[in-house]
């Protein structure tokens, strides 16, 4: 009955949430989602005003990630509102502001990630952010969200961002030669971890075009790119892989080898 109370005047339906709070539990978020697609910005206030402590942690999420899911650049309206209403802390109890963004599409995601670079470092999830939104961009416009990010000035985010692009290649695309070229374009130190995460995908289906290029990963990112070959190749074809152990001139790295196709045979 609540909800259909809300049809026609949300406002009279919130003040008996209010009056008996914790009894109209379920129905505060269906309301919520109704005035979200009527208007997203009505929802969000809605819920600060009238939900109860309980449930508004998931109605912001709801609404938040609805309005992103649905391409509205209107969602980044939404977190301002959020932030200027003291709203993030509630937000933050359960939720990372950086889980709203990952899976979309069509998103200004330009925009956001300037919008991001401006907001208070000391928001939960700030961090990852910037990541969350190229990595989506990546999915339908690679090459946009690869020249974009150069134009990042703050290494730190840079690298997450480019990082965040191999993640979405590594995820999305078999060519292992277009990631190889564009890790190579990046300092290698500061991505030992995609060096070593690209081999490792690539050798779970062409192990011996891994292991070639080994010799190109950073030495932070060696023993797990050595591992993945050993384990892949060792499971693909076994004598293969200890024929290429045995051509591994660091001897850590060939124990290591070694022992990983032994466990594998061990199983």
């Amino acid at each position: 009955a609540i909800v259909t109370i809300a049809e026609n005047d949300p406002t009279h339906a919130g003040e008996m949430i209010k009056r008996y709070p914790g009894r109209f539990l379920a129905a505060e978020k269906e309301i919520a989602m109704q005035l979200r697609r009527r208007e997203p910005s009505r929802a969000l206030q809605w819920a600060l005003t009238y939900s109860s402590e309980t449930t508004q942690p998931e109605l912001f999420r709801d609404v938040l990630m609805a309005t992103a899911k649905d391409a509205d650049n209107r969602v980044f309206d939404l977190f301002e509102t959020l932030i200027s209403e003291k709203g993030m802390d509630v937000f933050q109890k359960d939720h990372r502001i950086d889980d709203i963004f990952w899976g979309t599409s069509g998103l200004d995601y330009e925009r956001g990630i300037h919008w991001v670079n401006n907001l208070p470092k000391d928001i939960y999830g700030w961090r990852f952010m910037a990541p969350s939104m190229i990595y989506a961009w990546a999915h339908h416009d690679r090459e946009g969200a690869q020249a974009f990010t150069q134009t990042i000035e703050d290494p730190q985010v840079r690298q997450r961002m480019n990082s965040a692009i191999v993640s979405n290649m590594i995820s999305t695309s078999r060519d292992f030669e277009q990631m190889w070229t564009f890790a190579q374009q990046l300092p290698p130190q500061e991505h030992a971890r995609d060096y070593a995460n690209i081999i490792d995908r690539w050798a779970r289906l062409y192990p011996e075009e891994a292991a070639s290029r080994l010799n190109a990963v950073p030495e932070a990112g060696m023993e797990r790119a050595v591992s993945a070959v050993a384990n892949n190749w060792g499971e693909l074809a076994p004598n293969e892989a200890i024929e290429w152990a045995t051509t591994i001139p660091d001897k850590a790295q060939q124990e290591l080898a070694y022992q990983t196709i032994a466990d594998i045979w061990a199983k």
